[in-house]
């Protein structure tokens, strides 16, 4: 081994992967220099290693050991022992125990010693592999480093970090120091509550006007998730009052100059964030014009022919009431078909689609989901799509962001849309539909308005359905050839307030008070032949020994426990493990995945740079996930009933006990028995069942947006 001092860094040959060639001269000499060290022209470095002779490239140096006499040292006063062991612990090869050792041994001092001589950390027992991989991280990324210090700490991932400084660059830390409450506007999924973590550790005054208006928005968006659009005023003060632990008129002035400042709006007493303010308004706008609008010129003839040939070739009988429905989609300009399960939706769907694709109409069919436009595809013998891909949704990797490519510069080529479960559209993919659609599209809207309201925000179906501005036809006779089913036949009972009658054939009820009792019906329903994609858990909360969490837990253990032959890995405190029922959580526009799509993993692996990935196939899309990604996918043997929406299954478990009393309403009750095809079984207690019958979800969702449909307007 020699060791050479004060070697300058001459030239860069080749770097990779922080794999660097370079020419360093000593003592008048320029030799060859290779390593997994990242170099800078100019450095100062001391350097340990041997001589090799390299079978292309000659005589060589090949660096074990480097100290960087030039590197800039960081200023650690301001960061706490707890503060760099997060660093440490997030730097590849180094991991929580590592970190601890690190942070033990040199204390305060630790981060010089990774910049000046990292070998020091070998002297303590850290692998020469880890710290070479961490070295080659640090140095890489040692922009980032007071950045990461600030950040890590307060729970933010690496990604979350790299975006951040890709948004602000090297003033980011500057940035951050001067308002920490800014990167919750600027970073999407960056909340109030980290940023205010930040801002206790720099020492920001708790009545400073950027935190409580920081807080003011928190709120919206926190009840965006909620479902709400807006907040009644006062309501916007008693939360934020109850989030920051004081009240008064300070509240109400920051509102206000959140107000004159166009960060929010208000309207008829009511606080809207401005982004969901000009898309509510803008539904309620574009609707009317839609409305008002003259139909394409295209003929509609041979209607009562051409319904005769879609009849026989289902052979069904048309009633009058489904006739109206048919006579309504054609002559209306925008239309709402509602109704409960077999009451002929489809049904009209495929003869309209029929009697305007003859008459030389191009229609497009879509649906929110995967899974739903499958089901419109099969049903309707025309392609579906989902509204997202309708719409042309493509991501920006150098913005960051998703755009559509179908919107009011270059809408659809379409002279109808016909959209199917209506009831799962929030205000936000309603606003960029409507934006991607000429104004004399017609536009026909389906669903079933007594299912639960839409994951996002806004109750856009029921909004529509009560404005009375746009035409409605209401389904109410069953017509599927399986009426007969008890599935049908309890959903409207369930609906009109009455018990389901049980049976022992496809509508069951079982008693469980312990969750192992689950695990043993799924497992008698998979002894039929069937698969986990055919059966599918429902249960109203995610926490507790009856929520998703818990009984995902078991069901794997129980179809899918662990084997040599699989391969898997841990994230969080959940292991996915190959084989395993898995959904996607939230839209994820980079992979082009969406919120509710489910698929089985085929592969899970650790890559060289210690990255954790899952490889997924849904429904033939096979995506690679990685690392913070992996947040937003969950075990889906069991999932909410709000999950489930847009879903059809074979068989669906409903778990449904007085611990969710909290819970249980009718429309999640009815939601979820409209899930299943062949077999409903309850597991739980039947007093939790006729809470849920008795409970009419009486919870208001806050939006204008049947008001701005009736005529309503600033």
């Amino acid at each position: 081994m020699e060791y050479k001092e004060g070697c300058i860094v001459d030239r860069i040959i080749f770097e990779a992967n922080s794999y660097t060639v370079a020419h360093l001269k000593h003592n008048g000499t320029t030799f060859t220099a290779v390593g997994i060290f990242p170099l800078k022209k100019g450095e100062t470095v001391n350097v340990k290693g041997i001589w090799e002779v390299h079978p292309k490239y000659g005589k060589q140096f090949v660096i074990q050991s480097l100290e960087n006499k030039d590197a800039h040292l960081i200023n650690t006063e301001d960061y706490t022992a707890a503060d760099i062991e997060a660093f440490l612990k997030n730097l590849k090869g180094i991991g929580e125990k590592r970190a601890k050792l690190i942070t033990s041994v040199f204390k305060s001092s630790t981060l010089d010693v990774l910049t000046i001589n990292p070998y020091k950390l070998v002297d303590i027992g850290i692998p020469e592999s880890a710290v070479k991989t961490a070295y080659s991280q640090f140095m890489k990324e040692r922009d980032m480093t007071e950045l990461k210090l600030l950040l890590l700490p307060a729970g933010v991932t690496t990604k979350t970090v790299k975006k951040i400084y890709e948004k602000y660059g090297r003033d980011a830390v500057k940035i951050l120091k001067e308002n920490p409450y800014r990167i919750a506007d600027d970073i999407y999924g960056f909340g109030f509550i980290k940023a205010d973590k930040i801002a206790q550790k720099l020492g920001i005054d708790a009545e400073a006007p950027e935190r409580i208006q920081a807080a003011l928005k928190y709120v919206l968006k926190n009840n965006e998730k909620d479902g709400h659009v807006c907040l009644p005023r006062q309501i916007l003060i008693e939360q934020t009052a109850e989030l920051l632990g004081f009240s008064g008129d300070i509240l109400d002035e920051n509102i206000s100059a959140l107000i004159s400042r166009g960060d929010l709006v208000e309207e008829k007493g009511f606080i809207y964030l401005h982004d969901l303010y000009r898309k509510e308004k803008f539904i309620a706008e574009k609707l009317k014009r839609m409305l008002a609008a003259n139909p394409p010129n295209k003929k509609l003839e041979n209607v009562k022919e051409i319904l005769k040939a879609v009849s026989a070739e289902a052979n069904i009988l048309y009633t009058k009431q489904q006739l109206n429905a048919v006579k309504e989609a054609l002559l209306s300009k925008v239309l709402v078909i509602t109704g409960g399960p077999g009451v002929g939706k489809t049904t009209i769907i495929k003869a309209v689609l029929e009697i305007l694709r003859q008459n030389g109409w191009k229609v497009e069919l879509a649906a929110p989901t995967g899974k739903a436009a499958k089901r419109l595809t099969e049903a309707a013998g025309h392609e579906a799509k989902t509204i997202h891909r309708l719409l042309d949704a493509k991501y920006s990797e150098k913005t960051g962001k998703t755009y559509f490519a179908v919107n009011e510069l270059n809408p659809l080529d379409a002279d109808a849309v016909i959209v199917d479960e209506m009831s799962m559209v929030g205000n936000d993919i309603m606003y960029f539909l409507l934006r991607g659609l000429r104004d004399e599209t017609k536009l026909i809207l389906v669903g079933d308005a007594d299912q639960l309201p839409s994951v996002e925000a806004g109750n856009v179906l029921r909004d529509i359905i009560e404005s009375g501005a746009v035409p409605v036809v209401r389904l109410t006779e069953v017509h599927r050839q399986s009426s007969v089913s008890s599935i049908i036949y309890n959903s409207e009972r369930i609906n009109m307030g009455s018990m389901p009658m049980f049976n022992l054939r496809d509508f069951i009820y079982n008693e469980a008070l312990i969750p192992e009792h689950i695990v043993e019906i799924y497992m008698e329903e998979l002894s039929y032949g069937k698969t986990p994609l055919d059966v599918q858990i429902l249960t109203p909360i995610k926490k507790g020994e009856f929520g998703t969490k818990n009984i995902n837990s078991l069901i794997q253990e129980a179809v899918n426990p662990p084997s040599k032959e699989k391969k898997e890995i841990k994230y969080g405190d959940t292991v996915y493990r190959v084989g395993d029922k898995v959904i996607q959580t939230e839209n994820n526009y980079e992979k082009m995945i969406f919120n509710g799509e489910d698929g089985i993993i085929e592969d899970a692996y650790i890559d060289k740079e210690y990255n954790r990935h899952l490889v997924i196939n849904f429904d033939g899309n096979i995506v690679d996930i990685a690392e913070e990604e992996i947040q937003d996918i969950e075990l889906a043997y069991a999932l909410t009933v709000h999950k489930s929406q847009g879903s059809e299954y074979d068989t669906v478990i409903l778990v449904a006990t007085s611990k969710h009393f909290i819970m249980l309403k009718r429309n999640l009750l009815y939601t979820a028995v409209t899930r299943a095809k062949e077999k409903v079984i309850i597991l739980g207690e039947r007093k939790a069942v006729w809470i849920a019958i008795k409970n009419i979800d009486t919870s208001i969702r806050y939006t204008l947006l049947k008001e701005r449909l009736q005529g309503f307007s600033k």
